[in-house]
């Protein structure tokens, strides 16, 4: 039975998300909100760096943290749109906890 709330809840803030999402998007086009109060309101920063790697996968927990720990230097986009790091970024992730590691590891192409 807990299990069957968890997934109504998870549906039903997935639905109420989605749907707000909509109207923000929608007063964004009408010119009602700024483009800075749109990118706080889905991705929680006005970052334009950070905002970049939401939009490619990464979660917003992930970006804040790399964001906090100033590691935003060692990670880049490239041409072809992958997230490229460079070897003191490769450290760091190693030292993260596991499912830190593992969805950093999703998204980031390691050269």
């Amino acid at each position: 039975m807990v299990n069957i709330a968890l997934i109504k809840i998870k549906t039903e803030g997935d639905f109420i998300s989605y749907s707000i999402n909509s109207m923000v998007e929608m007063l964004l086009n009408l010119k009602l909100i700024t483009e800075s109060e749109y990118n706080i309101f889905v991705y929680g920063t006005d970052n334009l760096v950070s905002n970049s790697f939401s939009k490619l996968g990464l979660s917003s927990r992930v970006v804040k943290k790399i964001e906090l720990d100033g590691q935003l230097m060692n990670i880049k986009i490239n041409d072809s749109g992958h997230i490229i790091i460079n070897d003191e970024f490769k450290s760091y992730m190693s030292s993260q906890d596991d499912f830190t590691k593992f969805e950093m590891k999703k998204y980031i192409v390691d050269r």
